[in-house]
């Protein structure tokens, strides 16, 4: 991936819909997936957040995967801030873990509770379980309608690597 187009938002809005439609997802997967990126990134590829000094963390790309511990750990950063890298990654954790089966087994459910799910099983965010942040996450679906709802009106699309 170019450097210059980790920080496009519609590259990676599109990077997202078609690498993910390709993969057989959903609308309403997408969207949720679209909405994630929304909420962690931006989606812009380059992002990082490095905590507090409380809370340290070595996080990067579109979904903050974290090196310190969990999806990013032993990985390098410029992996992390490729979102084919992250797409595939997500894949296979929603292909192999038990606890992403509703995500993987309800592709027709509404993106809300796809949302909600998925940052429950796999991202975990601080506070997921309490309505307030589901309800903050919810909230970011209908930018990412938006935001692929203009990729199809003017059938923007991205070559692949």
């Amino acid at each position: 991936v170019e450097p210059n187009m980790l920080t496009n938002r519609t590259n990676n809005a599109t990077i997202l819909r078609d690498e993910f439609t390709k993969l057989g997802y959903s609308k309403n997967q997408i969207e949720a997936f679209v909405a994630t990126s929304m909420a962690e990134s931006r989606l812009d590829a380059t992002s990082k957040n490095l905590g507090t000094v409380e809370k340290p963390e070595d996080s990067h790309g579109l979904f903050q995967f974290n090196r310190r511990r969990g999806e990013g750990k032993g990985f390098e950063i410029n992996q992390l801030q490729n979102p084919y890298f992250q797409i595939m990654k997500i894949h296979d954790a929603i292909s192999t873990r038990p606890e992403l089966a509703f995500f993987k087994n309800n592709p027709d459910a509404s993106a809300d509770d796809l949302i909600v799910d998925f940052n429950k099983s796999y991202y975990r965010p601080a506070g997921i379980r309490g309505q307030e942040k589901q309800d903050e996450r919810k909230a970011y679906i209908p930018y990412a309608r938006r935001e692929l709802d203009k990729l199809e009106q003017d059938q923007i699309q991205v070559a692949s690597p």
